[in-house]
């Protein structure tokens, strides 16, 4: 209770993580970050498949998607970075 009221911290660890704890949080990082942008890149198509052509079969025909998407400069560039990054 003492050290509460002199506010020193006996709690928090100040060391640092090694090497291969350091990597591994980057790996799984990484793989989460490709995982969440592989998911928004899917609903990003699912929903573009749904917008022009009314239902989900339009995924199979993505020539006649991307000609559709093709005049509106905009949209194109939106759908290509969500779905290609």
């Amino acid at each position: 209770m003492d050290d509460l009221q002199s506010g020193k911290d006996t709690e928090t660890s100040h060391a640092r993580p090694d090497r291969m704890q350091a990597v591994l949080h980057f790996v799984i990082g990484f793989l989460f970050f490709i995982g969440c942008v592989m998911l928004l890149g899917g609903i990003a198509v699912v929903l573009l498949s749904l917008y022009y052509y009314g239902d989900a079969s339009g995924l199979k025909d993505s020539e006649a998607l991307m000609s559709k998407l093709y005049p509106q400069n905009l949209l194109l560039k939106i759908f290509l970075f969500v779905s290609s990054s």
